[in-house]
């Protein structure tokens, strides 16, 4: 059996040829093996995190299931495609992103920042 095979029959309730094998290596494994820095993945998603993952994977030969990649969005989501994203400090181990948006010619900025490091996966909404 393939991996996906063995994961789709486990799925099924019916039994694969051995216990699949999906390790949680989360998301450091995947952003540690690409070689770049984590803001490059989370910040920039070059390349996005899903598709580290999916290498990592295919590198330990495992049988993945990406859980939590794409996460649910809702209409009021959409709301957040008015404020922009704007770098406010960046140094050698981390980048700080606070979004504004302009309303009747004044800039509001968010009382939250989103931090990107260069070796950890970012926090996001961290009170300035």
């Amino acid at each position: 059996m393939t991996n996906r095979e063995r994961l789709l029959t486990l799925i099924q309730g019916k039994i694969p040829d051995f216990v699949p094998v999906a390790p949680d290596f989360s998301n450091m494994i995947p952003a540690k093996l690409t070689g770049k820095p984590f803001w490059d993945l989370y910040l920039y998603n070059d390349p996005p995190i899903w598709e580290a993952y999916i290498d990592c994977a295919k590198y330990f030969d495992i049988d993945a299931v990406m859980d939590g990649y794409f996460p649910l969005t809702f209409e009021t989501d959409k709301a957040d495609a008015e404020w922009q994203p704007f770098i406010v400090f960046k140094d050698s181990e981390r980048i700080v992103i606070q979004k504004s948006q302009v309303i009747a010619n004044q800039r509001y900025w968010q009382n939250t920042v989103d931090v990107y490091y260069v070796a950890d996966p970012p926090n996001d909404g961290t009170f300035t």
